[in-house]
This record gives C-alpha cells, structure tokens and sequence, in this order.
C-alpha cells in the first residue's frame, strides 16, 4: 500500500504538522453505522454537500493566435521618443507563421482537453473521508452533528490508512482555503487531485479539513451504486469519544451498547458554561455520566 501526503507550498494552515488524532463529527442518523456496524464510508465527490466543490476549468495553452511583432508583420516599428516610425520591410516577416501555431495550438488544447476530461472522469472514482483538527468547534457541531445532538469520534488515522483493509494507494490531503479552486494546466493525475479535492473557499476555513482520498477500486465493499466505499472499521483506531450537548436517546443506547468494544476510548461531552455560550469538554468515566438537558444550559439573568 502507497499513501502520500500532499502539502501545498504556500499555505501555513496545510504546512502544519498533522496531529496524531482527527476527528469525525457523525449525525445522530449515521452513529449507528460507526458504533455497532462498525464500518467507515468513503463518499465519493457527488456525494459532498457543497455543490461547487472541485470546479476546475480548462487552462488552454496560453498564445494560441497571439501577435508576435518580430514575425507577423511585415514592416519594423522603431519608437523614437512618442513617435513611432515604420521602417523597411521586416527581413523576418513570415506570412504562415502565425498560421502554423495556431494550428499547433489547436492541436495541443485537443490533446490537453482531452486529459482534462480524463481527469474529472477520475475524481468520480475516488472515496474521500473528511475528517478535522479540533472537535470544540460549535459550527461543526451544529452542522455535521446534527445540532449537537451526534458525536465526535476521534480518529488515529494514519492506522487508518496502514490497516490491510486500506491497501492500494491514497492521498491525504491538508485542505488549502487561501484560493477557490479555479483552472488548472497540464498537470499530473496526483496534482490535478490535490487541486481538485485540496482546495476550497475560504468560507469553508472553519472547518480546518483533512481528507483520507483513495480510489473507490480499493474498497472491499462499496454501496449506493458504488458511490461509496466501505471499510471496516477496527474499534482500536478510534481513541476519543465526545458526546454531544443534547445527546440523541438513540445514540446514547448505541453507546452503551457498544460500550465494551470501545471503553478503551476516551469519553468525554460538549457542554456549555452556565455564564455564556462557550463549548468545554468535560471528560467522563463511562456513558452513565453523560448529561442529557431538556433545554439549552442559558445563562440566567442573575448570574452576574
């Protein structure tokens, strides 16, 4: 198995050193698919929520048709000052110059539109997890954990990637946000994925993303027509476990259920300060000790 990591040049955020642990906010609707069938998804492009993702376009080869002075025309043109004078015939004047690259030109961007075509085919075929830094973050909590409601499953993802189950070969992806994704050239299959899956909106930074990217090929089982890739997952590689602030009752009885396969984890639960809206993780001995409020902790009036 071949995994690589990609790490962008200019950008400070995807040069960090990657921590040991990401995390993985799951909904209520999806733990189950964690905790008791113990499986991972690796979702393929179409099936990520921002409908702009991956919009690379075509980079023509550039001077298709571009006047050269030298060549293309048929008298020299001295500047004396802000007078431009014309001399005698151009000795280097070549009427089928501009002519014949123009045809190379056309001829390149058919070959180049092709790779390109080839290319986006190719991003289809590949199982991207998105995994992130920091599991306090309230804006992934309410959007990937269902208002809180899920869980946030630490990972060691590089055994992830290691595990015999992930053979073959994989790309991991620090996520760049200094430039939207835009056009890309003539580049190589590893560089146009790096492009395409590396780069998104700066709107998106909050989520500080790094993506586990493999083909779909790999995968020893794969689901809705193929557009995912499963892998099973070894309750070993997943070393935190943070509950949400208003816990789903159904996924509170998957975590006890399942409690014995994963108590090697360490538990823990988002909660909020009484005096204002600041996340805290409270660590935990076993899923008995998670708070489940009826209504949002606010602060009172009174409290100073």
């Amino acid at each position: 198995m071949k995994w690589s990591l990609f790490k962008w040049r200019s950008s400070a955020t995807a040069q960090e050193e990657l921590p040991p642990i990401l995390f993985k906010f799951v909904s209520a609707a999806k733990c189950h698919h964690w905790l008791s069938g113990r499986t991972i998804g690796f979702p393929s492009l179409r099936r990520l929520n921002d409908p702009y993702e991956s919009l690379i376009l075509r980079n023509n080869y550039s001077g298709a048709g571009a006047l050269n002075l030298n060549k293309d025309v048929p008298f020299r043109r001295i500047r004396i000052g802000k007078m431009v004078m014309e001399d005698a015939i151009n000795p280097d004047y070549d009427p089928e110059a501009r002519s014949e690259r123009i045809e190379k030109e056309e001829e390149l961007n058919l070959l180049l539109a092709a790779q390109h075509a080839r290319q986006c085919a190719g991003l289809d075929q590949l199982g991207i997890l998105s995994l992130t830094r920091s599991s306090k973050s309230m804006t992934m909590w309410a959007h990937y954990a269902q208002n809180s409601t899920g869980l946030c499953l630490g990972i060691v993802w590089k055994e992830v990637c290691e595990s015999g189950d992930a053979g073959g070969e994989g790309t991991v992806l620090s996520l760049n946000y200094e430039g939207a994704p835009g056009a890309a050239g003539a580049v190589s299959d590893a560089e146009f994925i790096a492009l395409a899956l590396g780069r998104k909106q700066s709107d998106w930074a909050y989520e500080r993303e790094v993506r586990l990217v493999r083909p779909l090929r790999f995968f020893p089982k794969r689901i809705e027509g193929g557009d995912i890739g499963i892998l099973p997952l070894n309750p070993a590689w997943i070393r935190e476990i943070v509950v949400g602030v208003m816990p789903a009752p159904a996924v509170l009885t998957l975590l006890k259920d399942n409690w014995d396969a994963f108590s090697h984890a360490q538990l823990s639960q988002l909660r909020l300060h009484a005096r204002g809206y600041e996340p805290e993780i409270v660590r935990l001995k076993d899923p008995g000790e998670v708070v489940t409020p009826k209504l949002f902790p606010l602060a009172r009036a009174d409290s100073g």
